[in-house]
């Protein structure tokens, strides 16, 4: 078995639920100094009591070999992982003197004994997935399990350990995000610099807060919510370069018959090329980004297009085009800038459903037809090409008044 009575010797983190190794403690330089953990900064003490221990070191090998096999994004924490294997002590207490720790879940098989939380919390991920119940219920092994940079070691480390023993599956990928400050500071509540998510539903959408966060959030750096950006990226990126272009196409002072535009190979000069070269990779591209969480990527290459499409737009001026009745060079304009609109809406609905759901509405893409496999020029040219537009004017996002 893996599990049996032992005694703890060593620096233990109270606030953290934590032992620490001497590796892991700032020990104290001069008199009047605390011990505190070099992972979360926190007051640790020197402790000895009776738990039952986890043996880890029957799992070494092959905890070892599992790292070096799953996927972990971003792969530059994967030596980390690797080398806390290597040092990490060869017995974990699952459990605490529930003397000391009265408020978790009593050991079923020792009452003077609380579980440790990092085992009955893990614990969790199997019984909301349905792993007990069993048939199709059970979604576990997870594609994805994801987790913050300073539970790491619990979740990459203790976690499959905790799995290989009991004979559970593994996750698949493991996933360990960065942290977000505000204004470059830390989130505490101290300094009462927290930012609050449901306060932001009261200004911005959750379409808006979604885009921004996985914009400028990452996996290995800390992202920094500024409302500053937040407004820039809503009004810039959603507003003025997305939702204004769309308006613009579909209006009916561009575009009088309020239909999608006849097909078009015709090439045009300038950044019409681009665009084109761009679309033929940007589904697969964007696919390929998202699958490895790395959204502001993904999001970014999208809005290259869209910017170059803004640009397209501008230059060719459809409604001079329609003012001097040049129809055919008008149709050809507006068949690219539908379609990059198509192929953007269909690619940004896992980032903003909602928007570019009534986006896709607006320029009448059937519903069963929004699918990846669809997002590449003239995919839809034989259904909804000359088809009629809602007759609704649609805006899509409103802009933001920077806050004081």
């Amino acid at each position: 078995g893996f599990l049996e009575r032992g005694t703890y010797s060593g620096w233990y983190c109270t606030s953290d639920e934590q032992f620490l190794s001497d590796a892991d403690v700032n020990l104290p330089v001069k008199p009047g100094d605390i011990a505190t953990s070099k992972h979360s900064g926190r007051e640790v003490e020197r402790t000895e009591e009776s738990n039952i221990v986890f043996n880890l070191g029957k799992q070494k090998t092959e905890l070892l070999k599992y790292i070096e096999s799953v996927e972990v994004l971003p792969k530059e924490r994967v030596n980390q992982i690797v080398n806390d294997i290597k040092r990490i002590s060869e017995q974990l207490s699952v459990t605490r003197d529930s003397q000391r720790v009265r408020w978790g879940i009593k050991c079923p098989s020792d009452d003077s004994q609380t579980l440790y939380v990092w085992l009955d919390a893990l614990a969790n991920y199997l019984t909301v997935s349905g792993y007990f119940n069993g048939g199709n219920e059970n979604i576990w092994p997870p594609d994805y399990q994801l987790m913050g940079k300073d539970i790491a070691t619990f979740h990459c480390i203790y976690w499959p350990a905790f799995l290989m023993a009991a004979g559970i599956p593994q996750p698949k990928r493991f996933v360990i995000h960065a942290h977000w400050t505000k204004d470059r500071m830390k989130m505490s509540k101290s300094i009462k610099n927290i930012v609050d998510p449901l306060s932001c539903l009261e200004t911005y959408s959750v379409d808006m807060l979604r885009f921004y966060l996985l914009l400028e959030g990452g996996l290995l750096d800390d992202g920094d919510f500024s409302f500053t950006t937040l407004d820039t990226r809503v009004n810039g990126d959603l507003c003025n370069h997305y939702g204004n272009l769309l308006s613009r196409a579909t209006a009916k002072s561009i575009n009088p018959s309020q239909t999608y535009p006849l097909t078009s190979t015709e090439k045009l000069p300038g950044v019409h090329e681009n665009i084109l070269a761009a679309l033929e990779n940007l589904p697969d591209d964007v696919e390929t980004s998202f699958e490895k969480l790395q959204f502001g990527k993904g999001l970014r290459d999208i809005f290259a297009v869209i910017r170059d499409c803004n640009v397209f737009f501008e230059e060719n001026a459809p409604w001079k085009l329609l003012k001097s009745s040049e129809t055919d060079k008008l149709n050809h304009v507006l068949y690219t800038t539908f379609e990059v609109l198509r192929i953007v809406s269909i690619l940004l609905q896992p980032i903003i459903p909602e928007a570019s759901g009534r986006a896709l509405d607006k320029l009448n893409v059937p519903k069963n037809k929004r699918s990846k496999k669809f997002a590449k020029l003239h995919a839809l040219d034989s259904d909804i090409c000359g088809s009629n537009l809602p007759s609704d004017p649609l805006v899509l996002f409103s802009k933001i008044k920077p806050q004081k």
